[in-house]
Order: structure tokens, then C-alpha cells, then sequence
């Protein structure tokens, strides 16, 4: 329990020694760019984004805490037309933060847990093709009845063991890869329950 608490203290200082500084490390711009594919905003055309280096300028100005700000700050660099409504709105939202130390500190402790690799996939997880799922049930099917199947016509002909074995590993991956399309959504879903708490709390 004290060793979890300090560990907590310390990930806690390293955050505040953060404050107001870039992001350093490597930048997955195929990743962070996942939220400019479901958002209908109109961009900047590439070539505009390509003429100043936008991912050069993004990198020495990004100082988010989270993947998915990271993603939502990237995305709205690259919008066409902010409205100055919206601008007004967000500048009032960073100075107020900005001012006071414990609303920015609870709320980076957060939005800091959706920092891992797997965070990147927070925003399509809302979307109803975000965990894809095996359509073709017969495909499933075919591979039961072969297993069983042929685990039965293993005692007449051991030469059935090769197929026998080949739907097992066919049946794996099928099993894991489907574990994997709902894995890997589990730890974003959980973490952002506590940014949207803090939200809630009017943050």
C-alpha cells in the first residue's frame, strides 16, 4: 500500500514538473491522426499543411498530457474554419485552468492515465464499426464441425490428426483475434470514466 502511494506521489510531481512544457518522444502521426477520420470538420488541404511543416509545428507546440488531446489539439489545428465563438470559448477554458492550481492539477492527474498507446484508439471506440466482429458465422461453423469432426475420425484414420490440428489453430486465431478487437478498447473505456467524472464535476 505505501509502496502504490508513493509511486502515486511521484507520478504526481513528475506532472507538475510538466506543467507548461512541450511533450517530449517519438510522435505516431498515423495514430494521433485517427480522430481527423471520423470528425466532419472541413482541413486545411494538404498542401497548405505540407508547405509550413504542420507536424514539425505541431510537435515543439503540443503540450497535452493525454493521447486523446493530443488528438483532439492536432485535429483542430488543421480545421479550416474555427469559428471565433469557439476560440473565445477555449481560451476562457485554458485561462480559467490555467489560474487555478487545483482544478488543472486534479484534472491532469486524469486526463494523464490516457497516455498509453492503446488511449489512441479512445475516440473510434464510440463508432459501431470500432470493434470489428467475424460476419461470415459459417466460417465459425465449419470450423467446430471439422474440429469435432475430425477428432472423432481420429480413432479410424490417424492421419485426420493434421486437420485435426489445423482447425485447433485455425479456431485460436479466430478466438484471439476477437479478444483482441475487444482488449484493446477495455483500459480506454475504463480510464476515461475518470476524465469524464472530473468533467461532470464541472472542470
Amino acid at each position: 500500500m505505501v509502496f502504490f502511494q508513493k509511486k502515486e506521489e511521484n507520478r504526481l510531481d513528475n506532472l507538475q514538473e510538466r506543467w507548461g512544457k512541450p511533450r517530449e518522444g517519438y510522435y505516431n502521426f498515423e495514430l494521433i491522426s485517427l480522430y481527423n477520420s471520423i470528425k466532419s470538420e472541413k482541413e486545411l488541404p494538404e498542401q497548405t499543411l505540407n508547405d509550413f511543416d504542420f507536424e514539425e509545428v505541431f510537435s515543439a507546440i503540443d503540450y497535452t498530457y493525454s493521447r486523446v488531446g493530443q488528438q483532439f489539439t492536432f485535429a483542430h489545428l488543421q480545421q479550416e474554419d474555427i469559428s471565433r465563438t469557439w476560440l473565445q470559448w477555449f481560451e476562457k477554458v485554458v485561462n480559467s485552468i490555467s489560474q487555478n492550481d487545483d482544478s488543472h492539477i486534479e484534472l491532469v492527474k486524469y486526463l494523464s492515465r490516457l497516455d498509453k498507446t492503446s488511449d489512441y484508439y479512445f475516440p473510434i471506440s464510440f463508432e459501431g464499426s470500432a470493434v470489428k466482429r467475424i460476419e461470415k458465422l459459417w466460417l465459425i461453423r465449419l470450423v467446430q464441425t471439422t474440429t469435432l469432426s475430425s477428432f472423432v475420425l481420429l480413432y479410424f484414420e490417424p492421419y485426420f490428426f493434421f486437420l485435426f490440428l489445423l482447425s485447433i489453430i485455425v479456431s485460436t486465431g479466430i478466438h484471439y483475434w476477437n479478444k483482441w478487437q475487444v482488449d484493446k478498447y477495455q483500459h480506454v473505456i475504463k480510464s476515461g470514466s475518470g476524465v469524464f467524472s472530473v468533467l461532470l464535476k464541472g472542470l
